[in-house]
This record gives structure tokens, C-alpha cells and sequence, in this order.
């Protein structure tokens, strides 16, 4: 069968039937057209849990370029025992926990302190069940948790994460996420108890 045009790609435009790994690997061997399929696959990932993780989303894009930034800087550093969603979501929280510390200094800074924008905080309807007040209250929530729970919380609930896969995000044992993550369900019950009883 005659393909036209398409038959001139490179085998990079094939990228559908390459897996992570390959694609990593061409990238720390300086191949750049490695980088666009992975970004395809799993850059709505990475905003997605950004847009959870950061309490001021008008950075998340910013934040998701930067991801993908260090992954063609340390492409040879990644681990193929791990998928790589797991790898570049450690990146990621790295990065939002580096912004998050820059913003509460620049805030102590300027005088202005605060809660921050926890209104940009958008709840996934399949995940809430519910829309309108109950799904304010559970941004607002979740905001409101240290950084370490609420991250450990969107990888379980929003992500689907594994615990092992979770423990390799945040760099701490299996028991340490199980620990945060019952701690982060029994804070958010107690803020949402007015909307959990029956």
C-alpha cells in the first residue's frame, strides 16, 4: 500500500508502538524528536496533578514545561524499573515543593502572608461525585493540608498510584505514605463532616 508522505517519517513518528524506556534512552543519547511523544502521553498527567498539588495554578504550565526540561536533562538518570509517570511526577512535586517555598517567602516578604488562591483548585467531578458547594468545601480542604499529606492524597485518589509507586514520588517508605494518607482522609473528614453525615 502506497503511504504517500508518511512513509518519509522518521521510525520516531511511530511512537505509539515505542515504549518509555526507548524513548528515554534516545533522549539521553541526544535524539530531541524523542521528547515530543512523551510529552503527548503524559504531560495532561503531569498538569493534572500539579493543578492538585499547587494552590495557585496560573503556574502549572510553567511548572510542566520545567518537568519536561529536566527530563531531557536527566534522561540518563532515569530508572526503567519504575514507569516513568512515577519518575516525572517526583519531578513534579519537587518542583511544586520548590515554587510553594519561594511564593511563602516572596508572601513573608511583602507582608501578605496567607491563605493563597485555593479557589483556582478544580475538583474532578468523578472523583468528588458531587458539584457546587460540597466540591468548594473539598478544594478548600485539601488546600488546607500540609503539602506532604495533600500530595500523598491526590497521587492515591487522583492518580491511582500504587503505594510503592507513591513511596518512589516522595522519596519515604511504604508505612510513612500509609501513615499520611490515613492521616490526610481522617483531616479531611473532620473538615467535611457537615457534608458526610447522612
Amino acid at each position: 500500500m502506497n503511504q504517500g508522505p508518511q512513509a518519509l517519517r522518521s521510525s520516531h513518528d511511530d511512537s505509539p508502538s515505542i515504549d518509555d524506556a526507548t524513548l528515554v534512552a534516545r533522549l539521553a543519547a541526544g535524539d530531541d524528536a524523542a521528547l515530543a511523544p512523551l510529552v503527548a502521553r503524559h504531560g495532561a498527567r503531569v498538569a493534572n496533578f500539579l493543578g492538585h498539588v499547587l494552590d495557585d495554578r496560573s503556574w502549572r504550565d510553567d511548572l510542566v514545561q520545567e518537568v519536561f526540561v529536566r527530563l531531557c536533562l536527566r534522561a540518563a538518570d532515569y530508572d526503567a524499573r519504575w514507569p516513568l509517570p512515577v519518575w516525572l511526577l517526583r519531578i513534579a512535586r519537587n518542583l511544586a515543593i520548590d515554587w510553594m517555598r519561594r511564593e511563602a517567602a516572596r508572601r513573608r516578604a511583602h507582608g501578605a502572608f496567607g491563605l493563597g488562591r485555593r479557589g483556582d483548585l478544580e475538583v474532578p467531578a468523578d472523583h468528588v461525585a458531587m458539584q457546587g458547594e460540597l466540591g468548594a468545601a473539598l478544594a478548600e480542604a485539601l488546600q488546607a493540608l500540609p503539602e506532604a499529606f495533600r500530595t500523598v492524597f491526590v497521587l492515591k485518589e487522583v492518580e491511582h498510584l500504587h503505594y510503592d509507586e507513591i513511596a518512589a514520588v516522595m522519596g519515604v517508605g511504604e508505612k510513612t505514605i500509609s501513615t499520611r494518607l490515613h492521616r490526610a482522609r481522617a483531616r479531611l473528614r473532620a473538615q467535611l463532616a457537615e457534608w458526610l453525615e447522612p
